[in-house]
C-alpha cells in the first residue's frame, strides 16, 4: 500500500525565505492591560478605589 505525501502549499517557485512569518508582536504588559481593559467590573472598581483614596 502505497502512501502519498503533499509538500506544504507555496506558489510554485517562490522560495521559503522569500515568504514572510507574521508573528504577534505583544508584550506581556500590553497582554495583561488589553485583558484588564475588556474586564469592566475591574476597571470600575479600580475607578472607585482611586476615587476613594483621592
Amino acid at each position: 500500500m502505497a502512501v502519498q505525501q503533499q509538500a506544504a502549499s507555496r506558489p510554485a517557485g517562490v522560495p521559503s525565505a522569500a515568504l514572510p512569518i507574521r508573528r504577534r508582536e505583544a508584550s506581556l504588559w500590553a497582554d495583561a492591560w488589553r485583558r484588564l481593559l475588556k474586564n469592566k467590573a475591574a476597571v470600575m472598581g479600580g475607578i472607585i478605589i482611586i476615587v476613594i483614596i483621592l
